[in-house]
């Protein structure tokens, strides 16, 4: 190549500047700069062009790299969605012509089913601290991670309701005749955290609570039982159906079964309802908190007594390493193959955990 010969200046692979020089180079690098020249098309649109930047500047560094951040990420948008959904539902249903005890039971399945859809790869969408509570119990989470997995809870409860108390904030103001109130006729409190009926006790109140979230927990350790071999994307519409299933049948007293579901509205509502949040119907707010915590422990033990250590492989049972809707790989032969010294050792070298939890 003579000194007259030009040669216009470009980009490397690792973004950097190329000299223009003209001295004589070898085949070697006569190679690696024809690589960089087809990586890098000369009428390359400019659109495509911001595409990559948009990529390499910034969302490639947006990316998460600590497990527990993104799993505080998945559990707080999850819950949100989910009382997003719900909460909406019970608006509709009070406020409006549209809904009605029906839609708001199939509602909160729907939202819980595309909930556990949006977390449960990254975070296993617990959504629920009681539920976070039974695996904790279960052995299947640390006792930090059960408590990152609170807070994500807690605050994806507040914002979710919240956001749907604003996207309905004009029903809400035309149903309660721009009043906020907690009891009468046009009450509106309960649409975002759960009451009571009138004539329930606290101890049938307390009760129910518990019944509902050991229905939920149990349920929840039998469709991610790796024996009983249901295909994990079959896995979040069970458990959408588990949820109407029991605001079909314990769903007098708002069907919390969920802490987050109860004390999030609240905090919110306190604000513009007043302290009798707290207060109303004797104090009622701690039964929606204590009762699911109590509940999904047991719902969990009672699938264990009776399912979980009696089936053909008893030494195979919910206390496998899981941290909520995932299951284990069921297919042999693939799992033969994920345990293979090799495997192993290319996925180490890939990066790639080769864990046979799904």
């Amino acid at each position: 190549m003579s000194r007259k010969d030009k040669v216009s200046p470009f980009f490397d692979s690792n973004n950097s500047f190329r000299s223009t020089s003209t001295k004589k180079i070898s085949s070697t690098e006569s190679s690696m700069e024809m690589h960089d020249l087809k990586e890098i098309p000369k009428n390359e649109p400019f659109t495509e062009k911001m595409r990559k930047w948009l990529h390499r500047h910034i969302i490639d560094k947006m990316r998460i790299q600590n497990e527990m951040a993104r799993q505080f990420l998945a559990e707080f948008i999850g819950t949100a969605f989910l009382l997003l959904i719900g909460t909406a539902a019970n608006v509709q249903a009070q406020t409006a012509v549209s809904g009605n005890s029906v839609s708001q039971q199939l509602a909160w399945g729907f939202g819980f089913m595309f909930a556990v859809y949006l977390s449960a790869n990254i975070s296993g969408a617990h959504l629920n601290p009681a539920i976070s509570l039974m695996f904790y119990i279960q052995g299947d989470m640390d006792f930090l991670r059960m408590l990152i997995y609170w807070v994500a809870q807690y605050l994806g409860a507040i914002i979710g309701s919240l956001f749907s108390f604003l996207g309905h904030f004009d029903d809400i103001q035309n149903f309660g005749h721009g009043q906020y109130e907690v009891f009468g006729a046009n009450k509106t409190a309960g649409l975002f955290a759960p009451y009571p009926t009138p004539h329930i006790t606290h101890v049938g109140a307390f009760f129910d609570q518990v019944f509902g979230t050991a229905i939920l927990s149990a349920m929840i350790i039998l469709i991610t039982d790796k024996r009983n071999s249901i295909p994990p994307t079959q896995i979040p519409m069970l458990a959408g159906v588990t949820m109407s299933m029991i605001a079909m049948t314990f769903g007098d007293n708002g069907f919390s079964i969920n802490p987050a579901r109860d004390i999030g509205p609240r905090i919110w509502q306190v604000c513009i309802y007043g302290g009798q949040v707290f207060s109303a119907y004797n104090w009622y707010f701690w039964i929606p908190i204590i009762g699911p915590h109590v509940g999904a422990p047991i719902g969990a033990w009672i699938y264990k007594l009776f399912i979980g250590l009696h089936g053909e492989q008893a030494s195979i049972d919910i206390s496998g390493d899981k941290r909520g809707y995932k299951v284990m790989v069921t297919d042999q032969n693939l799992l033969h193959q994920l345990q293979q010294p090799q495997y192993e050792q290319s996925s180490r070298d890939r990066n790639v955990s080769a864990n046979p939890v799904a």
